[in-house]
């Protein structure tokens, strides 16, 4: 008797790493963990804020992306970290 195979997306997990940095500095770069990929499948991960250099102090979300030839395989379940901005250390006028 002929049947339908359904093939349907699997849970991927990704959770960016939360960082922080003072106010004034370049974002670090963003680690990330995953669980869920299979089979060696080419999935690329990134973590990404809109936090720029000229972001007040305060908190922003990390948030996690896949792309790739098999990113479609995957419902993607993403967990965000928190970029904590701190105040900018205080220099004196001699640079000290």
């Amino acid at each position: 008797m002929p049947g339908t195979l359904t093939i349907t997306p699997v849970a991927l997990q990704v959770t960016c790493s939360s960082a922080s940095r003072q106010y004034g500095t370049a974002n670090p770069a963003f680690g990330y963990s995953d669980s869920g990929l299979l089979n060696g499948d080419n999935v690329t991960f990134t973590c990404s804020t809109v936090a720029t250099i000229a972001s007040p102090v305060g908190s922003y979300a990390i948030t996690p992306s896949s792309f790739g030839p098999a990113a479609g395989n995957y419902t993607l379940s993403p967990v965000d970290g928190t970029l904590t901005i701190t105040l900018a250390s205080a220099v004196n006028a001699h640079g000290q």
